[in-house]
């Protein structure tokens, strides 16, 4: 799923960029989806599912002592830089 082929590109070129987006959009679906077997189904939703992702690992984060807010930034700009966003 998601895996293009394999192997991560990490070029400027557009086809790349989406390769590579589409490559890391795999690995986040193999979190989620060791996450929905662990908690069971039930979502109606992929949407609803990622939203009690997040609510745990709020949990997680309080647990460990983590600025979970921050972590999330550093998320989005790694993702942008990621993408070849400017920003």
């Amino acid at each position: 799923m998601f895996a293009g082929d394999g192997e991560p590109r990490d070029t400027a070129n557009q086809d790349d960029i989406i390769h590579d987006n589409t490559r890391k959009a795999g690995f986040a679906a193999t979190a989620i989806n060791a996450y929905a077997a662990q908690v069971g189904g039930g979502y109606e939703t992929f949407h609803a599912l990622i939203g009690d992702f997040f609510a745990d690992l709020h949990h997680l984060a309080d647990a460990l002592d983590i600025d979970l807010a921050a972590a999330i930034s550093d998320g989005r700009e790694d993702y942008l830089a990621e993408i070849g966003c400017d920003r």
